[in-house]
């Protein structure tokens, strides 16, 4: 037995240590998971700022230089600039007028002009006198400009600064005259930038340092030349601490850099040269805190719930050990009891997860499909659109006689140049990609676009173009060409009712893109192309124009995705799980529209198939992403809500668990008590006075039932057993009940009398303990069998009553003496007179006066003594000073035998009346006067005096019976008034 406590005890110690690394570890390692989600969350999202500040400032760049250009082909036709350069001595130009100008009637307030003459001497300069400097030699730039004259936008670093420069070649008639260069700063650029909340230091790398000779700004940090003269100047100060050289390297490395210090992130954008080296530096910064980082919370919520989740799991453990160890007996039940608890704990779990993870994955259906839906619209809306831009170019532009005429004829070469103009207008403005006629038999015949590849057959090749030249209707879709792929519209050419080809007006996949990122709130759009149609359709030449992508089976279209890097970052593929890759595969070739959750990069894309309307066949697929918070921030209240039930759940099965063990140890102790209870000789019951509501088996036995239910079939309350007797309890007593009447008078003792079973009567004394009710109406009574008792007090009370009257005798000995003696010497005397005849007759009268006197005495004596022992306990009116002098009478002898002065004060009194029965005063003064007669004697006190005194007042009367024998002793003072109590031997005592 010993060596099995043991071994428990040693299994009880290593679960505790195992729970106690539990609880090392857990909370730890949740700690660290937290710690690691905030760091990726905090991670990704200043990856994604600075993805869209790259986006963000590529797109100001673009802008720059796209307005630069603007100004520079403006001026490009300026007949005063033509004449100075082809006659400087006889006309007269001033650029600074041109920069002034623009400074005072537009946004741009340090435009630069310069003009080159055509062997790159620098002819004028706006912003200073400087000039005849062939500036050629030390820009690469202009040297092959020179080479080839045509319009060229750079960034580069000069004498003066590093700025956007555009160069647009000036002819007169084909001759080539010089060049005009507008330059524009970084000024504006770092403006736009602290417009959206982004502060910025822009640098020139240290590499042209010594190039830099005549600064515009007049800035320069550790060598390097701040381009953006509006720099913050705290911002600088800030930097002029910092060694930018790693600092640029820092960035370049690690993408960002946060300062804790100023809650400030530091990102990095490099600009290059035409040779793609280091030019321009941009520091950018970011101020933390107007960072949307709000999901940051939700995290530590999320967490913090995980944490208290496995903590309480823990403490659940410790509890359930501890009261395992503490609970040796009912171990057995305990295990059991935490089976079945947390059983039922992993069945509700996983029934609650069922249920909200069904609400859950329904809610995300039904907004992917409402995004699938709105894609869709947007998606038909777009088509719509270039349907009709492209029937309006048709219109407009080629359904003309003139145009028509020259097809008529194939007259390719004028057909080309009348169409020219107007095709590289419909090309930059509306992105088309190709206007391309057809011969009735399906032959190529001019592609504006490539004009030198004409002749092909193109049947099978294009089914479009089939189609309309063999019914001669319109026809609108995508389809894969011989060179690319495009939304194409094909329509029938006629000259009147003469049939004579058909004509196709193309977009670039990239007119969808572009709308769908200029219209809608999206991410990214990018194509994906079948790869067998690539290489079954498209010229071999031009195959290159596409390059494989992660999605099986599809490539990317080079120039879509080149101009989106211009501008958003494009799909990125390479991020996303090849699961959900290997998936988008397979359902593109379903021909239905669907939609993909990326959760690693946190995007939502929608699929939309391009079918070829003609043959079925799959020709792409449309992929357009938009960002997936709400999907992020779903599953987030999923994963809080599912924790904060489990806690819920795990709080309510410890309760269960609680009141499970603790309703079988009140049960287990209610037996134990009721067993005690049961034990007990007296009744002891709960009830409201009307109704019997528990009681022990005592008092269900007295009355002849087994158990509560049996005897509540018959009765109600243990007051129906009461028998009505006076002194005794009732059923009711006056107006109130009997329990009613308890608590009214709880100051007093209250006996019932009950026949038991065997119909004895049995005294109860009933005791009612306020202060322990149960509730408001309900109390717990006991019932004292004090049948012996009472039996044992009335045996008492005839013991002592018999002492008493054994005193009364005595005394009545002593009263009785004297007129005994006097009647016995009378009646000597006449006897003795008669013998010696001296008898007289007239002496006879007073001998028998004086015989009658004293008879009448002891006749009194006797009535006297009746009276006290009469026992009759009826109530009558008598005088108080007549009964006390009754009762003296009767005691005077014997004090006086023993010296003892009576001193009667009550005589002197008014009469004082009280209703009584008698014999119980005569019995207490008599015992009183006689205790004080023992101890006068006991004592030999000289001159004993007995005094008695009597009062009236308004509420009692009193009487007084004092004695010079010295008091009652201090230590039994407090026991002189206990029933039966005296100091004398049992059968003396009164």
């Amino acid at each position: 037995m010993t060596t099995m406590l043991q071994l428990s005890m040693t299994k009880q110690k290593l679960i505790l240590l195992f729970l106690i690394l539990l609880l090392l570890i857990l909370p730890s390692g949740v700690l660290y998971v937290k710690n690691n989600q905030l760091n990726l969350f905090k991670h990704s999202s200043f990856i994604n700022t600075i993805n869209q500040t790259d986006a963000t400032l590529k797109t100001i760049i673009k802008e720059k230089q796209n307005t630069t250009t603007t100004i520079a082909l403006s001026l490009s036709n300026n007949e005063s600039i033509k004449n100075y350069l082809k006659d400087q001595n006889n006309y007269m130009l001033d650029l600074h007028q041109f920069s002034l100008q623009l400074r005072k009637t537009t946004t741009f307030k340090n435009v630069w002009f310069q003009l080159i003459d055509k062997h790159g001497i620098s002819l004028q300069r706006s912003w200073n006198s400087y000039k005849g400097d062939r500036i050629a030699d030390s820009r690469l730039d202009l040297q092959k400009m020179i080479k080839n004259p045509k319009t060229m936008n750079t960034i580069s670093v000069g004498k003066f600064d590093m700025t956007f420069k555009s160069m647009t070649p000036i002819f007169e008639d084909d001759t080539f005259l010089g060049i005009i260069e507008v330059i524009t700063h970084f000024n504006s650029i770092d403006q736009k930038l602290k417009e959206k909340g982004i502060e910025s230091l822009i640098l020139a790398d240290i590499s042209y340092e010594k190039q830099i000779t005549k600064p515009f700004s007049q800035k320069f940090i550790q060598g390097y030349y701040i381009a953006n003269k509006s720099v913050n100047p705290i911002l600088l100060k800030q930097l002029q601490q910092t060694k930018i050289p790693s600092l640029i390297k820092e960035l370049q490395n690690k993408h960002y850099i946060v300062n804790e210090e100023t809650n400030q992130l530091f990102s990095y954008y490099q600009l290059q040269n035409i040779n793609h080296e280091p030019m321009g530096h941009f520091i950018l910064v970011h101020q933390i805190e107007k960072l949307d980082l709000s999901k940051i919370s939700k995290i530590e919520y999320f967490y913090n719930i995980i944490l208290i989740l496995t903590v309480l799991i823990l403490v659940i453990l410790f509890y359930f050990n501890y009261n395992l160890s503490q609970n040796e007996n009912n171990k057995y039940l305990i295990s059991k009891v935490l089976t079945i608890v947390i059983g039922t704990y992993i069945t509700l779990s996983l029934i609650i997860y069922f249920i909200i993870n069904e609400k859950y994955n329904n809610d995300i259906k039904t907004y992917q499909n409402t995004i699938k839906h709105q894609t869709l619209l947007k998606f038909h809306s777009i088509k719509n659109n270039i349907q009709t831009l492209s029937k309006l170019i048709f219109i407009s532009s080629i359904d003309k006689p003139n145009i028509k005429t020259l097809f008529k004829e194939q007259k390719r070469e004028a057909l080309f140049n009348a169409l020219k103009d107007e095709y590289n207008k419909m090309v930059q403005q509306y992105h088309v990609r190709q206007i391309h006629f057809h011969l009735p038999n399906n032959t190529s015949f001019l592609r504006m676009h490539k004009p030198n590849f004409y002749g092909d057959f193109i049947k099978d090749i294009r089914q479009s173009v089939e189609y309309v030249n063999e019914h001669q209707k319109q026809f609108s879709g995508f389809e894969e060409g011989r060179i690319y792929n495009g939304y194409r519209n094909v329509y029938p050419l006629f000259i009147g009712k003469e049939y004579i080809g058909s004509l196709e007006v193309s977009f670039d996949i990239y007119s969808f893109v572009e709308r769908y990122l200029k219209d809608f709130n999206t991410e990214r759009v990018n194509l994906l192309i079948n790869t067998q149609l690539i290489n079954k359709k498209v010229f071999k030449s031009q195959q290159s124009n596409y390059i494989p992508s992660p999605v099986d089976g599809f490539s990317f279209d080079t120039l879509v995705l080149n101009k989106l890097k211009n501008i958003k970052n494009p799909i990125k593929i390479k991020e996303k799980a090849q699961e959900n890759l290997n998936v988008i595969s397979k359902k593109i070739y379903l021909g239905k529209p669907f939609i993909t959750y990326f959760e690693n990069i946190n995007e939502l894309t929608t699929s939309i198939p391009i079918v070829n309307r003609l043959n079925g066949e799959i020709i792409g697929s449309f992929q357009i992403s938009r960002d997936a918070s709400y999907l992020q921030n779903r599953k987030l209240e999923f994963l809080q809500l599912m924790a904060t039930i489990l806690i819920v759940l795990a709080f309510l099965m410890v309760f269960i668990y609680r009141e499970i063990i603790l309703k079988y140890k009140f049960n287990e102790e209610f037996k134990k008590n009721q067993i005690i209870l049961d034990s007990q000789q007296s009744f002891i019951l709960i009830t409201d006075g009307k109704e019997l509501k528990t009681s022990n088996n005592s008092m269900l036995h007295f009355v002849g039932f087994d158990n509560l239910k049996e005897f509540k079939q018959h009765y109600d309350c243990i007051c129906e057993f009461f028998i009505p007797k006076q002194g005794y309890l009732q059923k009711t007593m006056g107006d109130l009940t009997w329990f009613e009447y308890i608590l009214k008078n709880l100051d007093k003792d209250h006996l019932a009398l009950i026949k038991d079973k065997n119909n004895k009567e049995h005294i109860f004394l009933l005791q009612i303990n306020t202060n322990n009710k149960i509730n408001e109406h309900d109390y717990i009574v006991t019932f004292i069998d004090i049948t012996t008792v009472k039996n044992m007090e009335q045996q008492l009370i005839q013991n002592e009553k018999m002492a008493s009257l054994g005193s009364m005798i005595g005394n009545i000995a002593h009263q009785w003496r004297q007129p005994l003696s006097v009647i016995t010497t009378l009646a000597s005397g006449i006897q003795v007179k008669r013998e010696y005849h001296q008898f007289k007759e007239e002496d006879l009268d007073d001998v028998l006066e004086s015989i009658i006197k004293n008879a009448n005495y002891l006749s009194e004596t006797i009535d006297t003594f009746r009276d006290f022992l009469h026992e009759d306990k009826i109530e009558k009116d008598y005088i108080i000073q007549e009964l006390i002098a009754k009762t003296l009478n009767i005691l005077n002898a014997s004090l006086q035998n023993n010296n003892i002065k009576l001193v009667n004060s009550c005589n002197s009194k008014k009469d004082i009346h009280k209703t009584m029965p008698s014999g119980e005063l005569s019995q207490v003064i008599t015992n009183i006067i006689n205790n004080a007669k023992d101890i006068l004697i006991l004592r030999e006190i000289k001159d004993a005096t007995i005094t008695i005194t009597c009062e009236q007042n308004e509420i009692s009367t009193l009487i007084y019976i004092e004695d010079n024998g010295g008091g009652v002793d201090q230590s039994i003072q407090d026991k002189i008034f206990e029933p039966y109590f005296t100091t004398k031997h049992q059968s003396q005592g009164t």
